[in-house]
């Protein structure tokens, strides 16, 4: 609509002056005509003259939480640019149907100086969300002409799990109640202190009696705070995608593993994680601190996030007496020397099938 109005003013400054033979009209109408040119050629010059880059300016995003992005925008040139706009998009590289989120961010940047513009993305689930500049747009200084410059630029920002509540207890593998059922399948409520529980010796401290769990079992059980146990967990995680994995699944595995591994960290039981990707093999995790824990979540995001297709997963079981492993299915192997214990939250969020061995 700007455009058309200019070049009507500049039409009926031409015709005005030829008729009435005006030299003024006529000067006023040669000088629309090369401010149209300089305004035309502006926008083809200035779009050279600007650099783009992306900065991912959170840290550390977990899901439900905004991660900040910054387009930093130099200009390299005396003239300042008034009008510019940056197109965004972004979305979770793990998305099936590929589904973007589109942002146009404008400003404006002084000559010999540059500019910061910055987005705030929130993800539903957790991963990785790429952000991508595709192009930027250049205007004049009355937004009369526009040029766009492909731009092929981008980041990604990973986003983690937030860890729910859930209980691991160790215990003796041959422990069983009076009606020979596993201690494994009876939920327990018990504090991260406890190694181990084993049934009631004469001469064992009446505090360290397990009082929900004796009630539940009709025998009297005690709480072990024996520092000669081995506190270690060999978890195999199953990385191993199905075609048309739903981003839900994997986000749901993401979840339940922060879970595990958080936990059993909390309560100060060291961890040799094995992660199966199909491909090479990758070294075991050790995790102790919350150091290599952030550690191994970030490497089992970059895991999925290589491309590869299998016909189904490969779950080992878990083996061993202090085992678990874990596949993108949700299917969690627990040895019988493992008591699970999931937070009513925690199996809301994260119904699961829990297979004992």
């Amino acid at each position: 609509m700007r455009k058309i109005f200019y070049l009507l003013v500049t039409i009926a400054s031409f015709y005005f002056a030829g008729r009435y033979h005006s030299n003024l009209l006529m000067i006023f109408s040669l000088v629309l005509l090369l401010f149209f040119l300089f305004s035309f050629l502006q926008v083809w010059w200035i779009g050279n003259r600007l650099d783009i880059k992306i900065e991912n300016q959170t840290q550390k995003v977990f899901q439900g939480t905004a991660g900040e992005t910054a387009f930093i925008v130099k200009n390299h040139q005396f003239w300042p640019v008034p009008n510019f706009k940056i197109l965004v998009t972004a979305g979770n590289t793990k998305d099936p149907e590929k589904k973007v989120t589109q942002s146009e961010l404008s400003g404006y940047v002084d000559g010999r100086s540059e500019t910061i513009l910055s987005l705030r993305l929130t993800s539903e689930y957790s991963g990785e969300i790429a952000v991508a500049v595709e192009g930027i747009v250049f205007y004049d200084y009355l937004k009369l002409f526009s040029h766009r410059r492909s731009v092929q630029i981008g980041s990604v920002q990973k986003v983690f799990p937030r860890p729910l509540e859930m209980t691991i207890v160790y215990q003796s593998a041959t422990n069983t109640t009076s009606d020979n059922q596993p201690l494994a399948e009876i939920r327990g409520n018990d504090g991260p202190d406890i190694f181990s529980v084993d049934g009631y010796q004469v001469g064992d401290h009446p505090k360290n009696i397990h009082w929900k769990l004796s009630a539940r079992t009709g025998e009297l059980m005690s709480k072990v705070y024996s520092l000669e146990e081995n506190r270690q967990v060999v978890l195999w995680l199953d990385l191993l995608l199905e075609d048309q994995q739903k981003l839900a699944d994997v986000d749901r595995f993401l979840t339940l593993t922060a879970s595990l591994v958080n936990q059993l960290m909390v309560q100060g039981i060291s961890q040799e994680v094995h992660l199966i990707n199909g491909l090479l093999p990758i070294s075991p995790i050790t995790v102790n601190n919350p150091q290599s824990y952030q550690r191994l979540m970030a490497e089992i995001i970059n895991q999925l996030s290589i491309e590869k297709k299998v016909e189904q997963t490969t779950t080992p079981h878990a083996y061993g007496s202090n085992n678990l492993s874990l596949n993108l299915k949700g299917e969690l192997y627990v040895n019988q020397k493992l008591l699970t214990t999931f937070s009513e939250d925690y199996q809301q969020k994260l119904p699961q099938q829990v297979i004992y061995l």
